[in-house]
């Protein structure tokens, strides 16, 4: 038996809890972090690691001043625009076919996305994976849209000083946003479980 193999549904679980910690924040964030800390402790340590950062700094934050953040970090800052057609294809005649695409995609596989969100907001691709178990989708997904994304996300967070209204926003974006380790967790599980252990354990024994 493949011993290093992820589950499908812990992979489902992981999906849908990162994908709540990249929504605007509410009453269920620290129960969320909590799950996603402990899956991820287990199949990406590395990763997990990012999370634990993430929860130091966000610690004792009010909510309003962790909404503060988000907004600076995710709707000001164009840098981390967390809108994946966005980030590959700028705004562009692409990047609508591309959410077109994936419109076409969630219908086939029977997912309504919620209407108040663009097809291309990393959460809704998130918890897309997490309710279609077809590997060969998810897998073309993740490499060649998310993992992509995400890298140009964090190298461009990493190069250039945030705009002026992001840091008025968030006040301490002129320092890493502590969403970044969100999106490194993220970024490093994305890398390790959606390898060939994760495509060939549930079918080798």
């Amino acid at each position: 038996m493949v011993t290093n193999a992820v589950s499908r549904p812990q992979v489902q679980r992981t999906l849908e809890s990162l994908a709540h910690l990249l929504d605007y924040p509410d009453g269920a964030l620290t129960e969320q972090l909590n799950r996603a800390e402990a899956l991820l402790a287990e199949a990406a340590p590395e990763a997990a690691e990012h999370l634990t950062l993430f929860r130091e700094a966000v610690d004792g934050l009010s909510s309003p001043r962790l909404q503060e953040i988000y907004t600076g970090t995710f709707d000001l800052d164009a840098r981390c625009h967390p809108y994946i057609g966005y980030q590959l294809l700028g705004e562009s005649y692409k990047r609508s076919q591309f959410m077109l695409g994936l419109k076409e995609c969630y219908r086939e596989h029977g997912v309504q996305p919620p209407s108040n969100e663009l097809p291309d907001h990393l959460a809704v691709m998130l918890r897309f994976l997490a309710a279609v178990p077809n590997r060969e989708i998810s897998r073309e997904m993740v490499v060649e849209a998310l993992m992509p994304a995400l890298e140009g996300m964090l190298r461009e967070a990493q190069q250039e000083e945030p705009p002026e209204e992001a840091k008025d926003a968030g006040k301490s974006l002129a320092k890493p946003s502590p969403y970044e380790m969100v999106l490194r967790a993220l970024l490093g599980w994305l890398r390790r479980t959606y390898g060939r252990a994760y495509f060939e354990g549930e079918s080798r024994e």
